[in-house]
């Protein structure tokens, strides 16, 4: 009797271990430029033929959660884009995931923190359009197209001034899409990358560079511009001569006193 009682044990560990499906792991938020996407993996031993489905959960908002349409009957690849459900820059969001066959389910894997958009999505900086003046640098930020513009140009920035002749860099911050650096060396090559200063998620970019007028061209241009104002004093004091010469000769009578000198005996 014994050994009946065993083997039925026996039979009912089995069924529970052939019944049991694994749970998704590395469940994991990956975010570029506010694209975001959930990804995971399949569990240890995982059934052929599982299929996994995604629901989210907005914190501020409550509510429960909301199964994602477009993510309800996954084979792969595992992973299911989240960027319409997770649309406010600042909202707080939880995923999570179950995988399932037609006969059984696993337990629900949860992301392990709250997704922030604004915080955790990693955000490419924007280009730079980098331009030499006299004393400085005339830099412009070249923003992303589309609805990505309008969230880039409330962020603050920060420039790294590099200056390739003695090698020193230093830091200037700006608000708004461009800015004018004075005050630097004359006849210099700098080079600028520009980062995001007003979010966590945040890299440098590539650098641009430019050179600063030379001291040379600017006394040149002055030399050149007094110049020609020589010339053209010059030529209005000719002009003058000339026309005081032809209309009024040196000696030349006034007709009242040729008339005068007429009528006076000798």
């Amino acid at each position: 009797m014994t050994w009946l009682i065993w083997i039925t044990y026996f039979i009912l560990l089995v069924s529970v271990g052939l019944c049991h499906l694994p749970a998704p792991v590395n469940v994991t938020m990956v975010s570029h430029n506010f694209v975001h996407t959930l990804k995971w993996k399949p569990g240890a031993e995982s059934h052929a033929g599982t299929r996994y489905r995604v629901e989210v959960y907005n914190v501020k908002q409550g509510g429960g959660w909301i199964p994602v349409i477009l993510c309800l009957n996954i084979s792969s690849p595992t992973e299911c884009h989240l960027t319409e459900e997770f649309n406010e820059t600042d909202g707080r969001y939880r995923a999570h995931v179950q995988a399932f066959t037609d006969r059984v389910q696993s337990n629900w894997s949860t992301t392990e923190n709250e997704f922030t958009p604004i915080d955790q999505s990693i955000l490419d900086p924007p280009e730079l359009n980098v331009t030499g003046i006299d004393n400085g640098l005339h830099v412009k930020l070249i923003l992303p197209a589309g609805k990505l513009y309008n969230i880039y140009k409330d962020f603050t920035y920060d420039l790294e001034i590099y200056n390739i002749g003695n090698q020193k860099k230093f830091s200037h911050p700006i608000k708004g899409l461009e800015e004018t650096i004075t005050h630097l060396e004359p006849d210099r090559k700098y080079c600028i990358r520009v980062k995001i200063s007003s979010v966590k998620s945040r890299h440098w970019s590539k650098e641009y560079c430019a050179s600063t007028s030379t001291v040379i061209k600017k006394e040149a241009s002055a030399t050149a511009g007094l110049l020609c104002t020589l010339i053209f004093l010059g030529v209005i004091a000719v002009a003058c001569i000339l026309f005081r010469q032809v209309y009024f000769p040196k000696n030349s009578i006034p007709e009242v006193l040729r008339t005068s000198s007429r009528a006076v005996p000798p």
